[in-house]
């Protein structure tokens, strides 16, 4: 079974990879927080992405998504699952500077998504302000 060790990485999980990097790389990190949230997104979608090949082949393989719409897809649910979880309040409907990084991010991903054709102008509104009421009732 030691050739099962050197399996090669589907390409589209390559590209993924890739474009995760590219947005780490392109994302404005205006201050400490900035850093920490993409950097750990990345981080964290990276690892699941290198060993669950289906959502790349998918998204990417078949269904038309290029690298970096599919990579801002993850990183925008990434930071809205990590708001989601009320960690970053300081008590309801207001966040630390790590929440309001992540909020940031999150916003940069919908706009990515919506310069890349994925979301309608009103979808991205509609989402925005649905984290933003979510927001007001969490903490």
């Amino acid at each position: 079974m030691v050739f099962g060790l050197f399996k090669r990485t589907p390409p589209e999980t390559q590209l993924l990879i890739r474009a995760l990097e590219d947005l780490r790389i392109g994302y404005d990190k205006s201050d400490m927080w900035d850093g920490i949230v993409i950097d750990a997104a990345v981080k964290g979608i990276a690892e699941t992405v290198k060993t669950d090949h289906d959502f790349a082949k998918a998204t990417i393989g078949g269904g038309g998504w290029t690298a970096l719409a599919a990579g801002s897809m993850l990183v925008s649910e990434w930071a809205h699952a990590a708001i989601m979880t009320g960690e970053t309040h300081i008590y309801r409907g207001v966040m630390n500077d790590h929440g309001k990084a992540l909020l940031k991010l999150y916003k940069f991903m919908v706009a990515q998504l919506l310069h890349a054709g994925k979301l309608t102008e009103a979808e991205a509104v509609e989402q925005v302000a649905e984290l933003l009421d979510e927001i007001k009732k969490i903490g």
